[in-house]
């Protein structure tokens, strides 16, 4: 072989090299839309794992996020109610029984209010719903600070979750929202 073909084939192994290199690199120069959403969130590992691990989420889809978020909250608040209904039957005290009916109340709002909020369009309406959301959780986990009365365990799990996710949401909104202003 020659010492000029010889530095033509260098010469095109190093440019495809470069090209491969340059191509694979702009790829993750783009970003990840997971991280840029769960980054923000009070629990970033759990929500990219939430997202990450969810078979039907195409992960560069903001609808598809969004939209996996509201069935989790749907399917989280429904376990709750299921396991509230069940308690407040079995359950003796009137106060107790009184507190957990208003809980019952309060994650049929929450998911009457959060379905398809982002589905609109109008993410900073989705956001005041996600407020509101939170806030009335927040009042049916305050219900039971005063003794004798413990929030029931299942109860105060599902609290922390659907709260969890309803930031996951909050923070779709804001990435959402931020994009919109460019």
């Amino acid at each position: 072989m020659s010492s000029s073909s010889s530095f033509t084939l260098a010469f095109l192994l190093s440019t495809m090299f470069m090209f491969i290199l340059f191509t694979n690199t702009s790829h993750h120069v783009k970003g990840d839309l997971i991280d840029d959403i769960c980054s923000k969130t009070d629990q970033a590992y759990h929500c990219s794992w939430i997202l990450r691990t969810d078979p039907n989420i195409k992960q560069d889809n903001i609808t598809d996020l969004s939209n996996a978020i509201m069935s989790r909250i749907q399917d989280s608040s429904g376990i709750a109610r299921f396991e509230m209904y069940s308690s407040i039957h079995q359950q003796k005290n009137f106060n107790q029984r009184t507190r957990l009916d208003f809980c019952f109340d309060t994650y049929y709002n929450v998911i009457d209010k959060i379905m398809g909020c982002a589905n609109d369009g109008d993410y900073q309406h989705c956001k005041v719903k996600i407020l509101y959301a939170q806030t009335i959780i927040k009042n049916c986990d305050n219900m039971f600070i005063e003794p004798p009365f413990d929030e029931p365990s299942f109860l105060k799990q599902t609290s922390q979750d659907v709260l969890h996710l309803l930031n996951i949401l909050w923070e779709i909104c804001n990435y959402v929202l931020a994009g919109q202003k460019m």
